[in-house]
């Protein structure tokens, strides 16, 4: 049995200058699965390449990348930091984003938004410093 994890940290910061108090909250996607499209990708119909995603997440490949990484949903502190624990290695697209005030009853819509990419590298030796990805700007929406 394993406690704790293997991978790092991510952190980072947002400024957005705003007199409305806003609560930002973030999420990490992993981008790089590894699948290798065929040749005549772009000639494939939506629901053929929808097929063929699906069969690849079934395949050996496809479960080795369901284990080895994984989204995370993380807060964003009312001083604009964050901090994601256990990010494995990999390609991530990383968005910090809050929600307008509305009025009850309506569905909640966007008002500001940061998106980047990152890479999370394999720990060297046996460091487990966090991986800092610095200061985002969220812009209004």
């Amino acid at each position: 049995m394993q406690f704790g994890g293997n991978g790092r940290a991510v952190m980072g910061r947002m400024e957005y200058n705003s007199a409305e108090k806003l609560n930002f909250y973030g999420t990490l996607w992993a981008q790089d699965h590894g699948m290798r499209a065929p040749p005549n990708w772009r000639e494939m119909s939506a629901e053929e390449k929808r097929k063929y995603v699906r069969s690849w997440r079934g395949s050996p490949q496809g479960e080795r990348f369901k284990n080895e990484v994984g989204n995370f949903e993380f807060p964003v502190k009312p001083d604009g930091t964050f901090w994601v624990d256990d990010v494995r290695p990999g390609r991530y697209r990383m968005q910090v984003r809050t929600d307008a005030k509305v009025p009850k009853g309506q569905s909640p819509r966007l008002a500001a938004m940061a998106e980047i990419h990152i890479d999370v590298p394999e720990a060297a030796g046996n460091s487990d410093a966090p991986v800092d990805v610095g200061t985002l700007y969220p812009h209004a929406l």
